[in-house]
Protein backbone atom coordinates (compact mmCIF):
# COMPACT_ATOMS: atom_id res chain seq x y z
CA UNK A 1 0.00 0.00 0.00
CA UNK A 2 2.68 2.58 0.84
CA UNK A 3 4.66 2.16 -2.62
CA UNK A 4 1.58 2.99 -4.14
CA UNK A 5 0.90 6.38 -2.78
CA UNK A 6 4.84 6.71 -3.13
CA UNK A 7 4.19 6.43 -6.73
CA UNK A 8 0.99 8.31 -6.55
CA UNK A 9 2.86 11.25 -5.06
CA UNK A 10 5.57 10.61 -7.34
CA UNK A 11 3.84 11.22 -10.45
CA UNK A 12 2.26 14.58 -9.16
CA UNK A 13 5.67 16.05 -8.75
CA UNK A 14 6.49 14.85 -11.73
CA UNK A 15 3.49 16.79 -13.41
CA UNK A 16 4.49 19.63 -11.55
CA UNK A 17 8.21 19.49 -12.55
CA UNK A 18 7.34 18.45 -16.33
CA UNK A 19 5.37 22.18 -16.23
CA UNK A 20 7.89 23.93 -15.02
CA UNK A 21 10.33 22.47 -17.12
CA UNK A 22 7.99 23.33 -20.14
CA UNK A 23 8.02 26.74 -18.89
CA UNK A 24 11.53 27.41 -19.30
CA UNK A 25 12.98 25.34 -21.61
CA UNK A 26 9.72 24.23 -23.58
CA UNK A 27 10.61 20.65 -23.49
CA UNK A 28 7.43 19.66 -24.11
CA UNK A 29 5.79 17.99 -20.26
CA UNK A 30 4.43 14.80 -22.97
CA UNK A 31 7.71 13.64 -23.42
CA UNK A 32 9.07 13.70 -19.58
CA UNK A 33 6.20 12.14 -18.35
CA UNK A 34 5.57 9.65 -21.46
CA UNK A 35 9.71 8.84 -20.25
CA UNK A 36 8.54 8.43 -16.32
CA UNK A 37 5.59 6.09 -17.03
CA UNK A 38 7.60 4.19 -19.27
CA UNK A 39 10.48 3.80 -16.61
CA UNK A 40 8.31 2.48 -14.41
CA UNK A 41 6.18 0.17 -16.29
CA UNK A 42 8.62 -1.54 -18.75
CA UNK A 43 11.81 -0.95 -17.73
CA UNK A 44 12.27 -0.73 -13.81
CA UNK A 45 9.15 -3.37 -13.64
CA UNK A 46 7.86 -1.50 -10.39
CA UNK A 47 4.55 -0.82 -12.14
CA UNK A 48 2.86 -4.10 -13.76
CA UNK A 49 1.80 -3.16 -17.28
CA UNK A 50 2.36 -6.62 -19.11
CA UNK A 51 -0.56 -8.23 -20.89
CA UNK A 52 -2.95 -9.40 -18.72
CA UNK A 53 -2.36 -7.34 -15.90
CA UNK A 54 -5.21 -5.02 -14.40
CA UNK A 55 -3.38 -1.57 -15.47
CA UNK A 56 -3.32 -3.08 -19.42
CA UNK A 57 -7.45 -3.77 -18.90
CA UNK A 58 -7.90 -0.45 -18.01
CA UNK A 59 -5.96 1.17 -21.12
CA UNK A 60 -9.81 2.01 -22.88
CA UNK A 61 -11.50 3.69 -20.22
CA UNK A 62 -8.39 5.67 -19.28
CA UNK A 63 -8.38 6.29 -22.63
CA UNK A 64 -11.69 7.67 -22.85
CA UNK A 65 -11.79 9.37 -19.09
CA UNK A 66 -9.05 11.75 -20.64
CA UNK A 67 -10.56 11.99 -23.48
CA UNK A 68 -13.37 13.51 -22.21
CA UNK A 69 -11.78 16.06 -19.36
CA UNK A 70 -9.26 17.54 -21.82
CA UNK A 71 -11.86 17.88 -24.61
CA UNK A 72 -13.88 19.12 -22.58
CA UNK A 73 -11.02 21.98 -21.13
CA UNK A 74 -10.46 22.35 -24.44
CA UNK A 75 -13.97 23.18 -25.24
CA UNK A 76 -14.91 26.04 -22.60
CA UNK A 77 -11.25 27.55 -22.98
CA UNK A 78 -11.28 28.20 -26.88
CA UNK A 79 -12.82 31.08 -27.87
CA UNK A 80 -15.63 30.48 -30.55
CA UNK A 81 -15.37 33.08 -32.80
CA UNK A 82 -11.01 32.88 -33.36
CA UNK A 83 -12.18 28.75 -34.16
CA UNK A 84 -14.89 30.31 -36.63
CA UNK A 85 -12.14 32.07 -38.20
CA UNK A 86 -10.38 29.28 -39.05
CA UNK A 87 -12.85 26.97 -39.64
CA UNK A 88 -12.79 26.75 -43.58
CA UNK A 89 -9.04 26.37 -43.62
CA UNK A 90 -8.83 23.98 -40.60
CA UNK A 91 -11.43 21.48 -41.78
CA UNK A 92 -9.79 21.30 -45.91
CA UNK A 93 -6.41 21.04 -43.56
CA UNK A 94 -7.55 18.14 -41.41
CA UNK A 95 -8.79 16.18 -44.37
CA UNK A 96 -5.93 16.52 -47.01
CA UNK A 97 -4.02 15.59 -43.93
CA UNK A 98 -5.91 12.79 -42.70
CA UNK A 99 -6.79 11.52 -46.24
CA UNK A 100 -2.97 11.90 -47.46
CA UNK A 101 -1.60 10.51 -44.07
CA UNK A 102 -3.97 6.79 -44.97
CA UNK A 103 -2.71 7.18 -48.53
CA UNK A 104 1.12 6.99 -47.31
CA UNK A 105 0.78 4.57 -44.78
CA UNK A 106 -1.22 2.12 -47.52
CA UNK A 107 1.28 1.90 -49.93
CA UNK A 108 4.19 2.15 -47.44
CA UNK A 109 3.03 -1.16 -45.94
CA UNK A 110 2.51 -2.76 -49.08
CA UNK A 111 5.58 -2.51 -50.61
CA UNK A 112 7.48 -2.78 -47.46
CA UNK A 113 5.60 -5.03 -45.43
CA UNK A 114 3.63 -6.90 -48.53
CA UNK A 115 0.05 -6.05 -46.52
CA UNK A 116 -3.11 -5.97 -48.41
CA UNK A 117 -4.58 -2.65 -49.23
CA UNK A 118 -6.86 -3.52 -46.11
CA UNK A 119 -4.76 -4.17 -43.31
CA UNK A 120 -2.72 -1.30 -44.86
CA UNK A 121 -5.69 1.13 -44.85
CA UNK A 122 -6.28 0.19 -40.94
CA UNK A 123 -2.36 1.21 -39.77
CA UNK A 124 -3.43 4.19 -41.78
CA UNK A 125 -6.50 5.34 -40.16
CA UNK A 126 -4.68 4.19 -36.59
CA UNK A 127 -1.62 6.25 -37.22
CA UNK A 128 -3.71 9.20 -39.43
CA UNK A 129 -4.30 11.71 -37.08
CA UNK A 130 -3.06 13.34 -34.06
CA UNK A 131 -3.83 13.12 -30.46
CA UNK A 132 -6.51 16.07 -29.00
CA UNK A 133 -5.08 15.48 -25.45
CA UNK A 134 -1.60 15.74 -26.34
CA UNK A 135 -1.78 18.79 -28.52
CA UNK A 136 -3.91 20.53 -26.27
CA UNK A 137 -1.40 20.17 -23.42
CA UNK A 138 1.02 21.27 -26.43
CA UNK A 139 -0.68 23.96 -27.13
CA UNK A 140 -1.29 25.11 -23.29
CA UNK A 141 1.90 27.48 -23.08
CA UNK A 142 3.31 27.14 -26.74
CA UNK A 143 4.39 30.32 -28.33
CA UNK A 144 1.47 30.63 -31.03
CA UNK A 145 -1.11 32.76 -32.27
CA UNK A 146 -4.55 31.96 -31.01
CA UNK A 147 -5.54 31.57 -34.84
CA UNK A 148 -2.91 28.84 -35.03
CA UNK A 149 -3.67 26.95 -31.66
CA UNK A 150 -7.29 27.40 -32.60
CA UNK A 151 -6.75 25.62 -36.17
CA UNK A 152 -4.52 22.90 -34.19
CA UNK A 153 -7.11 22.35 -31.77
CA UNK A 154 -9.68 21.79 -34.09
CA UNK A 155 -7.67 19.02 -36.25
CA UNK A 156 -6.48 16.99 -33.42
CA UNK A 157 -10.50 16.75 -31.96
CA UNK A 158 -11.80 15.91 -35.15
CA UNK A 159 -8.89 13.53 -36.32
CA UNK A 160 -9.41 11.65 -32.97
CA UNK A 161 -13.00 11.01 -33.96
CA UNK A 162 -11.88 10.40 -37.53
CA UNK A 163 -9.58 7.78 -36.54
CA UNK A 164 -11.91 6.12 -34.25
CA UNK A 165 -14.30 6.21 -36.73
CA UNK A 166 -12.37 4.53 -39.75
CA UNK A 167 -10.76 2.12 -38.30
CA UNK A 168 -14.07 0.90 -37.37
CA UNK A 169 -15.10 1.10 -40.87
CA UNK A 170 -12.56 -0.47 -42.29
CA UNK A 171 -12.96 -3.45 -39.83
CA UNK A 172 -16.23 -3.81 -41.12
CA UNK A 173 -15.60 -3.88 -44.59
CA UNK A 174 -12.83 -6.14 -44.26
CA UNK A 175 -15.01 -8.94 -41.96
CA UNK A 176 -17.82 -8.45 -44.12
CA UNK A 177 -15.78 -9.16 -47.46
CA UNK A 178 -18.57 -6.64 -48.89
CA UNK A 179 -17.29 -3.86 -50.77
CA UNK A 180 -18.31 -0.17 -49.36
CA UNK A 181 -17.76 2.42 -51.23
CA UNK A 182 -16.69 6.30 -50.59
CA UNK A 183 -20.00 7.73 -50.11
CA UNK A 184 -21.09 4.95 -48.43
CA UNK A 185 -17.95 5.72 -45.21
CA UNK A 186 -18.89 9.47 -45.72
CA UNK A 187 -22.01 9.31 -44.77
CA UNK A 188 -21.56 7.44 -41.77
CA UNK A 189 -18.42 9.45 -40.61
CA UNK A 190 -21.21 12.48 -41.49
CA UNK A 191 -23.86 11.24 -39.44
CA UNK A 192 -21.81 10.46 -36.13
CA UNK A 193 -20.33 13.76 -36.40
CA UNK A 194 -23.69 15.69 -36.43
CA UNK A 195 -25.58 13.16 -34.25
CA UNK A 196 -22.23 14.46 -32.10
CA UNK A 197 -22.66 17.84 -32.70
CA UNK A 198 -26.29 19.01 -32.22
CA UNK A 199 -26.32 16.75 -29.62
CA UNK A 200 -23.54 18.57 -27.55
CA UNK A 201 -24.90 22.27 -28.60
CA UNK A 202 -28.62 21.22 -27.50
CA UNK A 203 -27.56 19.64 -24.24
CA UNK A 204 -25.05 22.98 -23.57
CA UNK A 205 -28.01 25.50 -24.11
CA UNK A 206 -30.28 23.36 -21.72
CA UNK A 207 -27.30 23.34 -19.01
CA UNK A 208 -26.84 27.01 -18.99
CA UNK A 209 -30.73 27.42 -18.31
CA UNK A 210 -29.76 24.64 -15.30
CA UNK A 211 -26.79 26.43 -14.44
CA UNK A 212 -28.49 30.11 -13.99
CA UNK A 213 -31.43 28.30 -11.76
CA UNK A 214 -28.73 26.56 -9.39
CA UNK A 215 -26.90 30.04 -9.04
CA UNK A 216 -26.92 29.58 -5.10
CA UNK A 217 -26.46 25.54 -4.87
CA UNK A 218 -23.06 24.01 -4.15
CA UNK A 219 -21.13 21.96 -6.54
CA UNK A 220 -21.54 23.34 -9.47
CA UNK A 221 -18.40 21.65 -11.07
CA UNK A 222 -19.12 18.53 -9.73
CA UNK A 223 -22.77 18.45 -11.63
CA UNK A 224 -21.73 19.89 -15.20
CA UNK A 225 -19.19 17.23 -15.25
CA UNK A 226 -21.55 14.81 -14.57
CA UNK A 227 -23.39 16.33 -17.34
CA UNK A 228 -20.72 15.52 -19.41
CA UNK A 229 -20.05 11.98 -19.22
CA UNK A 230 -23.31 11.66 -18.85
CA UNK A 231 -23.53 13.33 -22.82
CA UNK A 232 -21.32 11.17 -23.85
CA UNK A 233 -22.55 8.27 -22.96
CA UNK A 234 -25.64 8.75 -24.55
CA UNK A 235 -24.21 10.05 -27.52
CA UNK A 236 -21.70 6.96 -27.76
CA UNK A 237 -25.06 4.67 -27.14
CA UNK A 238 -26.67 6.54 -30.24
CA UNK A 239 -23.59 5.84 -32.96
CA UNK A 240 -22.31 9.53 -32.77
CA UNK A 241 -18.81 10.27 -31.71
CA UNK A 242 -18.87 11.01 -27.68
CA UNK A 243 -15.64 13.38 -27.86
CA UNK A 244 -17.11 15.31 -30.88
CA UNK A 245 -20.21 15.77 -27.98
CA UNK A 246 -18.16 16.82 -25.54
CA UNK A 247 -16.12 19.71 -26.95
CA UNK A 248 -19.08 20.75 -28.76
CA UNK A 249 -20.67 20.84 -25.18
CA UNK A 250 -17.36 22.36 -23.53
CA UNK A 251 -17.26 25.30 -26.14
CA UNK A 252 -20.92 26.38 -25.84
CA UNK A 253 -20.73 26.72 -22.19
CA UNK A 254 -17.48 28.64 -22.82
CA UNK A 255 -18.53 31.32 -24.98
CA UNK A 256 -22.03 31.86 -24.05
CA UNK A 257 -21.41 34.86 -22.54
CA UNK A 258 -19.53 36.09 -25.81
CA UNK A 259 -22.43 35.19 -27.94
CA UNK A 260 -24.81 36.75 -25.81
CA UNK A 261 -23.26 39.93 -25.91
CA UNK A 262 -22.86 39.39 -29.35
CA UNK A 263 -26.80 39.00 -30.42
CA UNK A 264 -27.91 41.92 -27.27
CA UNK A 265 -29.03 39.37 -24.73
CA UNK A 266 -29.14 40.59 -21.31
CA UNK A 267 -28.61 38.41 -18.32
CA UNK A 268 -25.08 36.74 -16.97
CA UNK A 269 -24.30 33.65 -18.91
CA UNK A 270 -20.43 33.61 -18.01
CA UNK A 271 -19.48 30.04 -16.58
CA UNK A 272 -18.72 30.85 -12.69
CA UNK A 273 -14.78 31.06 -11.65
CA UNK A 274 -14.82 28.43 -9.51
CA UNK A 275 -15.62 26.08 -12.13
CA UNK A 276 -13.12 26.88 -14.41
CA UNK A 277 -11.24 26.95 -11.77
CA UNK A 278 -11.58 23.90 -10.74
CA UNK A 279 -11.45 22.45 -14.52
CA UNK A 280 -7.67 23.56 -14.55
CA UNK A 281 -6.51 21.49 -11.53
CA UNK A 282 -8.46 18.62 -12.94
CA UNK A 283 -7.42 18.83 -16.27
CA UNK A 284 -3.79 19.23 -14.43
CA UNK A 285 -4.36 16.03 -12.70
CA UNK A 286 -5.85 14.04 -15.79
CA UNK A 287 -2.94 15.08 -18.21
CA UNK A 288 -0.67 13.77 -15.81
CA UNK A 289 -1.70 10.52 -15.07
CA UNK A 290 -2.59 10.34 -18.64
CA UNK A 291 0.50 10.52 -20.22
CA UNK A 292 2.54 8.47 -17.48
CA UNK A 293 -0.34 6.01 -18.09
CA UNK A 294 0.55 6.01 -21.81
CA UNK A 295 4.63 5.32 -21.05
CA UNK A 296 3.40 2.49 -18.02
CA UNK A 297 1.19 0.32 -21.21
CA UNK A 298 4.11 0.79 -24.09
CA UNK A 299 5.90 -2.52 -24.59
CA UNK A 300 8.43 -2.82 -27.13
CA UNK A 301 8.18 -7.03 -27.35
CA UNK A 302 8.45 -7.87 -31.05
CA UNK A 303 10.81 -4.97 -32.41
CA UNK A 304 12.88 -5.46 -35.07
CA UNK A 305 15.44 -3.35 -36.72
CA UNK A 306 13.41 -4.07 -39.80
CA UNK A 307 9.97 -2.86 -38.24
CA UNK A 308 11.68 0.20 -36.63
CA UNK A 309 13.26 1.58 -40.09
CA UNK A 310 9.81 0.87 -41.55
CA UNK A 311 8.08 3.15 -38.57
CA UNK A 312 10.81 5.77 -39.14
CA UNK A 313 10.14 6.02 -42.44
CA UNK A 314 6.60 6.38 -41.77
CA UNK A 315 7.24 8.65 -39.38
CA UNK A 316 8.77 11.11 -41.81
CA UNK A 317 6.09 10.53 -44.70
CA UNK A 318 3.40 11.30 -42.19
CA UNK A 319 5.59 14.78 -41.40
CA UNK A 320 5.70 15.40 -45.32
CA UNK A 321 2.38 15.15 -45.33
CA UNK A 322 1.59 18.00 -43.05
CA UNK A 323 4.20 20.01 -44.20
CA UNK A 324 2.55 19.75 -48.16
CA UNK A 325 -0.64 20.42 -46.85
CA UNK A 326 0.60 23.25 -45.14
CA UNK A 327 2.34 24.39 -48.52
CA UNK A 328 -1.34 23.88 -50.12
CA UNK A 329 -3.64 25.32 -48.13
CA UNK A 330 -2.03 27.48 -45.10
CA UNK A 331 0.91 29.23 -47.51
CA UNK A 332 0.64 32.55 -45.51
CA UNK A 333 0.35 30.43 -41.70
CA UNK A 334 2.04 32.63 -39.08
CA UNK A 335 3.23 29.74 -37.45
CA UNK A 336 4.24 27.16 -40.49
CA UNK A 337 6.47 25.61 -38.73
CA UNK A 338 4.42 24.73 -35.82
CA UNK A 339 1.58 23.51 -37.71
CA UNK A 340 3.94 20.87 -39.63
CA UNK A 341 5.50 19.84 -36.91
CA UNK A 342 2.47 19.56 -34.36
CA UNK A 343 1.74 15.91 -35.38
CA UNK A 344 1.75 13.79 -31.99
CA UNK A 345 0.56 10.27 -31.94
CA UNK A 346 -1.50 9.20 -28.56
CA UNK A 347 -3.72 6.76 -26.95
CA UNK A 348 -6.31 6.84 -30.04
CA UNK A 349 -3.38 5.47 -31.63
CA UNK A 350 -2.30 3.28 -28.64
CA UNK A 351 -5.98 1.69 -28.15
CA UNK A 352 -6.52 0.79 -32.23
CA UNK A 353 -3.07 -0.74 -32.41
CA UNK A 354 -4.87 -3.53 -30.89
CA UNK A 355 -7.71 -3.53 -32.85
CA UNK A 356 -6.55 -5.70 -35.42
CA UNK A 357 -5.63 -8.99 -33.29
CA UNK A 358 -8.80 -8.27 -31.08
CA UNK A 359 -10.85 -8.47 -34.07
CA UNK A 360 -8.87 -11.77 -35.66
CA UNK A 361 -6.81 -10.35 -38.50
CA UNK A 362 -3.66 -10.78 -39.07
CA UNK A 363 -0.81 -7.90 -39.91
CA UNK A 364 2.61 -8.91 -37.99
CA UNK A 365 4.00 -5.44 -37.02
CA UNK A 366 1.10 -3.93 -36.51
CA UNK A 367 1.29 -3.06 -32.72
CA UNK A 368 5.48 -2.30 -32.79
CA UNK A 369 5.01 0.32 -35.87
CA UNK A 370 1.96 2.10 -34.12
CA UNK A 371 3.92 2.27 -30.40
CA UNK A 372 7.43 3.43 -32.39
CA UNK A 373 5.09 6.07 -34.28
CA UNK A 374 3.69 7.36 -31.39
CA UNK A 375 7.06 7.91 -30.07
CA UNK A 376 8.63 9.41 -33.06
CA UNK A 377 5.96 11.54 -33.78
CA UNK A 378 5.79 13.32 -29.98
CA UNK A 379 9.76 14.10 -30.20
CA UNK A 380 9.27 15.59 -33.53
CA UNK A 381 6.31 17.55 -32.07
CA UNK A 382 8.79 18.44 -28.67
CA UNK A 383 11.52 19.83 -31.12
CA UNK A 384 8.52 22.23 -33.46
CA UNK A 385 7.59 23.43 -29.82
CA UNK A 386 11.34 24.03 -29.10
CA UNK A 387 11.85 25.47 -32.49
CA UNK A 388 9.43 28.36 -32.18
CA UNK A 389 11.26 31.77 -31.68
CA UNK A 390 10.83 33.40 -28.37
CA UNK A 391 8.89 36.59 -28.08
CA UNK A 392 12.93 38.65 -27.08
CA UNK A 393 13.42 37.60 -30.68
CA UNK A 394 10.04 38.36 -32.54
CA UNK A 395 10.28 41.66 -30.78
CA UNK A 396 13.73 41.88 -32.16
CA UNK A 397 12.57 41.36 -35.77
CA UNK A 398 10.28 43.87 -36.05
CA UNK A 399 11.74 47.09 -36.84
CA UNK A 400 11.35 49.79 -34.41
CA UNK A 401 9.35 52.76 -34.71
CA UNK A 402 10.72 56.38 -35.44
CA UNK A 403 10.53 58.22 -32.45
CA UNK A 404 7.87 60.83 -32.03
CA UNK A 405 7.10 63.88 -29.88
CA UNK A 406 4.30 63.80 -27.92
CA UNK A 407 1.38 65.41 -29.87
CA UNK A 408 0.52 69.05 -28.11
CA UNK A 409 3.73 69.31 -26.46
CA UNK A 410 6.27 71.88 -27.42
CA UNK A 411 9.11 71.18 -28.05
CA UNK A 412 12.14 72.31 -26.08
CA UNK A 413 15.58 73.30 -27.86
CA UNK A 414 18.41 74.31 -25.16
CA UNK A 415 19.54 77.47 -25.53
CA UNK A 416 23.17 78.30 -26.58
CA UNK A 417 25.81 78.51 -24.16
CA UNK A 418 27.65 81.76 -24.96
CA UNK A 419 30.78 82.32 -26.21
CA UNK A 420 33.70 81.73 -23.60
CA UNK A 421 35.36 85.33 -22.97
Amino acid sequence: MQEQFFILGLILLAGFVANWIFARTRVSQVLILLALGFLLGPVAGIVDSSKGSVLADLTPFVGALALIILLFDGGITLNVFDLVKVLPRATAFTLFVFATSIGVTAILAKIALGWGWGNGLLLGAAVGGTSAAIVLAMLDKARASQESKSLLALESTATDALCIVTAFVIIQVLKSNVAMDASSIANLIAASFSIALMAGVAAAALWLIVLRKLNKHAFPYMLTIAVVFLLYALVETARGNGGIAVFAFGLVLGNAQRVAETFKLKGDYALKSEIMAFQGEVTFFTRTFFFVFLGLVITLEGITPTIAGIAAALSILLLLARKAAQKIILPQARDAQLVTYMMPRGLAAAVLAGLPAAQGLRADGFVEITLIVIIISNVIATLGVLAQPSPQKLRAAQPTPPATEPPGKPRIVPAEKPPAK
